[in-house]
């Protein structure tokens, strides 16, 4: 692993999504200072941690709503979110999000397509780059989802 901007890697990610976020009719708001300390990171591993993030964000958020990236840092990580106005995760749910196979509110209750391993994976993947990742969500309320990453010294 080595320094990584994360701001190009946002910007990438929203980029490559953009036909999604358009179908989906929604608003992507980027929230991340220019001044942004490097991360100790892979970037391969970061920008699918991102669309992992993003796209899921916009596959659960009706037409109208938006989608923010959002990055702050504290004096020895970056703090990174994806927040979204989705249709939220239920409590119960919650607990059962990162792991392989599972998908929320059994396979058919939200109509979308998916092997239940996008979430897994995305853990495993912030947990090589030494972060952790955590998710705060209510239902109707959307959702948001935060890792954090090693300041490059």
């Amino acid at each position: 692993m080595t320094p990584l901007q994360l701001r190009p890697v946002i910007d990438e990610t929203v980029s490559l999504l953009r036909p999604l976020i358009q179908e989906r009719q929604l608003e992507v708001r980027v929230e991340v200072p220019e001044t942004l300390p490097p991360v100790v990171a892979n970037q391969r591993a970061v920008a699918q941690i991102l669309m992992n993030l993003v796209s899921n964000a916009a596959k659960f958020t009706p037409a109208g709503g938006h989608v923010t990236l959002g990055a702050i840092s504290s004096e020895s990580r970056v703090h990174i979110s994806v927040r979204d106005t989705g249709i939220g995760i239920a409590a119960d749910d919650q607990a059962k999000l990162f792991t392989y196979f599972e998908q929320v509110g059994g396979k058919h209750a939200h109509h979308m397509k998916g092997s239940g391993v996008g979430l897994a994976l995305t853990r495993a993947l912030v947990e090589r780059q030494g972060g952790a990742i955590s998710v705060r969500s209510a239902l109707g309320s959307g959702s948001t989802f935060k890792f954090d990453l090693e300041i490059a010294s």
